[in-house]
This record gives structure tokens, sequence and C-alpha cells, in this order.
């Protein structure tokens, strides 16, 4: 047995150990469904709905000697759907990326912050007013009189 994927659409290949020659698929469109289903009484058995190329069904049960198995094949598929839920979470998202309202970080106007750096007498007030670079030339001066004062 194979676990694999295309698209959105997972596919459950019983294949032949030796030869790995396909004996039967099925297509699986979402989890839990029609075409996996687990068995109320047991986690190592399920019922598989295979199709062949022409569309026709049938339903085979399969089982799992052991539990450890069983829990990965049902693991895998609900990864892959979990994976298949994201991606539309993620379109819906990039289609509509304004409908979250934006957040304005900004200083308003008058709004002051100070900026106390430990050292005595040795304070800044950041306005509006400021730019970016005025800043930035601030605190380059601010480490600059650190480095000169630990060097004395």
């Amino acid at each position: 047995m194979r676990v694999t994927a295309r698209g959105k659409v997972a596919y459950v290949k019983l294949e032949d150990k030796v030869s790995g020659e396909l004996f039967a698929q099925a297509p699986v469109e979402e989890y839990p469904g029609i075409t996996v289903e687990t068995v109320s009484d047991s986690s190592r058995y399920f019922v598989l709905r295979i199709q062949d190329d022409n569309g026709r069904s049938a339903f085979i049960g399969i089982g799992f000697g052991d539990r450890g198995d069983a829990f990965d094949f049902n693991v895998a598929l609900q990864d892959h759907f979990k994976w298949v839920k994201q991606e539309n979470e993620f379109t819906k998202q990039a289609q509509a990326p304004d409908s979250a309202p934006k957040l304005d970080l900004g200083f308003k106007e008058g709004q002051t912050i100070t900026l106390n750096i430990g050292v005595p007498f040795l304070c800044i007030i950041v306005t509006l007013e400021m730019s970016k670079l005025c800043l930035q030339w601030y605190l380059v001066f601010i480490v600059f009189s650190f480095q000169k004062t630990d060097a004395l």
C-alpha cells in the first residue's frame, strides 16, 4: 500500500509488493469520507472505495496487523487534508488581503516617547516632527558616547 498525492487529491494505491504493479487505487478527495471509512469497532480496519480508469468502483476492506501502521495511514491522510485546508485558506487570504483592518503604529500629533537609557541625566524625547534619520543619528550619538565613556 502506498499513499500519494497529486494536487488536492490523495491516492491510496494497492501495489504488488514484489513487482510494484498497481492492483487498485482509491482517489481520496475528502477525509473522512466515502472513499476511506474507518470501522466503528477497530482502529486497524478500514473500508476503501477503489476505482478503475473507467469509473467503476468497488468497496474492499483492508486491515493492518499493527496499530502503529494503521495510525500512520490515518495520520498521512489527515496531514494531507490539513495541508489542503491551509492551501484553501491561503488562497482566500490572497484574494481578499484588505479584509483585515490596518494597524497604525505611527506617532499621533503631539505624542512623545521618552527613552531612559540608564545613564544619569541622559534622556531623549522623540516626537512626531523628528524623522527616522534624525532618530538614527541620536542613537548613533548615544552609542558613541557610551563607547567613549567606557574607554576613559
